[in-house]
């Protein structure tokens, strides 16, 4: 996975949220989108075997970490 292509792909499907009244659009944090959705699953981080495209459990949860955290600056700005 490419951590760009993961922020874009995070940041469409909030969008499409945001467009269809699921997650309103004054949400200003990452952390805000967990009132409306489960938010970790934006960008297909919960799909089966996502993780074993990557070395490690801890190298997953870096990426993730990573891409969360670009999209939670997206949010804030």
């Amino acid at each position: 996975m490419i951590l760009a292509e993961s922020v874009e792909r995070i940041k469409g499907e909030i969008r499409e949220d945001m467009g269809s009244g699921v997650v309103p659009p004054s949400v200003a944090a990452f952390g805000d989108l967990h009132d409306y959705v489960d938010a970790n699953e934006y960008g297909g981080f919960c799909e089966d075997g996502v993780c074993d495209r990557f070395p490690s459990h801890d190298a997953f949860i870096e990426f993730v970490d990573a891409a969360q955290g670009e999209v939670d600056a997206w949010l804030k700005s």
